[in-house]
């Protein structure tokens, strides 16, 4: 959507974990978004947050404006969103990473085999 537009990309995102390596969320996708040709002008990279609360804050010390387009995993959007309302976003969600599963079926817990029939 940042590289159609003109919107800031704000990338995002240290390493919440305490004995991972250093590598950090944002920085990779920075590596990602000039892989897959944007300028490295066109997106602002903000590596020291290390949760969903830390993002928003971070993200509001750097943009001005109100609205925000919040891409993250379909399953931290909720959250995310309220973090990000909470520091004075109207949030656009685009949620990601959708995952699939495919489960066999299993009785329902407690059943007998009299509840089957």
């Amino acid at each position: 959507m940042a590289k159609k537009g003109e919107i800031p990309l704000v990338l995002c995102g240290s390493n919440g974990e305490p004995f991972a390596t250093s590598l950090n969320d944002a920085d990779c996708m920075a590596e990602a978004a000039y892989a897959m040709g944007m300028a490295r002008n066109r997106f602002i990279v903000e590596n020291r947050s290390r949760n969903t609360l830390e993002n928003a804050r971070e993200v509001r010390k750097i943009l001005k404006g109100k609205r925000v387009i919040l891409a993250t995993s379909a399953y931290y959007m909720r959250r995310a969103v309220a973090m990000f309302t909470r520091q004075g976003f109207t949030v656009i969600p685009a949620p990601t990473y959708y995952l699939v599963q495919t489960r066999k079926m299993a009785p329902p817990p407690f059943s007998s085999p009299m509840h089957r029939i």
